[in-house]
């Protein structure tokens, strides 16, 4: 029901135009309403319902969060979902889009055909932000330029570019014209040298783990190979690690999740993990045993392979996501500016938006302190 609270108590729709507005249950994004919606929608992987079932249902409620799920009818029809979070930080109560660190790309899940009717309900902003409840601070995140229009139907807050973007590279079936072309000469020799030397082992290969069972296992494998490599990583909070866990599980036989791995005999090398959605693959995760096969450079030899593999099986598009680590660079890849939209509601959100870059800093400051007493 539309007029339920993700809490559960009543809560009457808001009228805007021919559209009725309010908050779905969570459970909502597993529905056929939401199918329908998404099936017609430009949202990405990081909207598809069982991504979104999944965060509303584990790492949501182990990072504090509440579901938020704007869902407008348009003429008794669901027309749009907003994928949303409430949580208190700094004292205050932040509307966010449903991300906690985990969504590269935060879409609206729009109706296609809707689209216009949408654009020509002049208080449809003002309507959603009343249904929405009460919030000191907007904030919304790791937008794609491309849905920067979307977001501006539903909220009223300037969109700013971020000083990251992400990358992606289109494919070909024939990996060998392909590379040609997104290879630079020195590149395609250095990688070439490295392919020949490792898969000449007995037993060397890239695998796809089709098996849920596995698949889950491998994420654990995955965390630990990870260990110590990137400051501030996701998958070592374990409502993350779990999260993902769920993801590659559930959706590794249905085609949405994809766990590669490489290997020598049953020796794992190095593990990635991505999602699937509309012929594109967006890589979330890598994990390799650098200590022992190091010299084999095994991150770049799985995103060969699996850049290989999506162009032969029909893929259009391997997306890095967001990030500038200039190793993307070397696949041909293409920059995508990113964006954020950030606004304060009441004045404690004012104040707490003034005193952000303070808390920055002071955060900073005091991880400095404690590098330089490891030092």
């Amino acid at each position: 029901m539309l007029s339920t609270l993700a809490h559960g108590s009543p809560a009457p729709a808001i009228r805007a135009g021919r559209l009725e507005i309010a908050i779905a249950p969570a459970t909502d994004v597993a529905g056929a309403g939401y199918a329908d919606v998404f099936g017609e929608s430009r949202a990405t992987a990081f909207q598809h319902p069982l991504w979104l079932s999944h965060f509303y249902g584990t790492l949501a409620p182990a990072r504090e969060a509440t579901p938020v799920l704007v869902a407008g009818m348009l003429d008794g029809r669901p027309s749009f979902y907003l994928p949303m979070i409430r949580r208190r930080m700094w004292g205050t109560t932040l509307l966010e889009a449903a991300d906690l660190g985990v969504c590269d790309y935060c879409a609206p899940v729009i109706r296609e055909s809707d689209r216009g009717t949408l654009g020509e309900t002049g208080d449809l902003a003002a309507r959603v932000a009343q249904a929405s409840g009460h919030h000191d601070i907007l904030r919304i995140r790791n937008i794609r330029e491309d849905h920067c229009p979307d977001w501006r139907l539903f909220f009223s807050a300037p969109a700013r570019r971020l000083d990251f973007s992400s990358h992606e590279t289109g494919l070909g079936s024939d990996h060998e014209i392909w590379s040609g072309r997104a290879y630079t000469e020195s590149f395609a020799k250095y990688l070439k040298r490295r392919k020949n030397r490792f898969f000449r082992q007995p037993g060397a290969r890239l695998v796809t783990i089709g098996n849920a069972a596995e698949a889950c296992e491998a994420i654990g494998r995955l965390a630990e190979l990870r260990q110590g490599r990137f400051e501030g990583d996701m998958i070592a909070i374990p409502a993350v690690r779990r999260f993902y866990a769920e993801i590659a599980e559930a959706g590794v036989e249905n085609g949405f999740a994809s766990v590669y791995r490489l290997e020598v005999g049953s020796e794992t090398i190095g593990l990635v993990f991505g999602v699937n959605h509309g012929g594109r693959f967006l890589y979330l995760l890598i994990g390799c045993d650098y200590e022992k096969h190091g010299r084999h450079s095994p991150g770049l030899l799985i995103y060969d392979g699996i850049i290989e593999q999506q162009g032969r099986s029909g893929g259009h598009v391997f997306d890095f996501t967001i990030g500038d680590e200039p190793f993307k660079a070397d696949f041909g890849t293409r920059a995508i500016p990113i964006h954020a939209m950030e606004a304060a509601r009441t004045v404690q959100g004012r104040l707490a938006l003034l005193l952000q870059p303070l808390h920055q800093q002071a955060r900073r400051r005091l991880a400095a302190a404690m590098q330089g007493g490891h030092a």
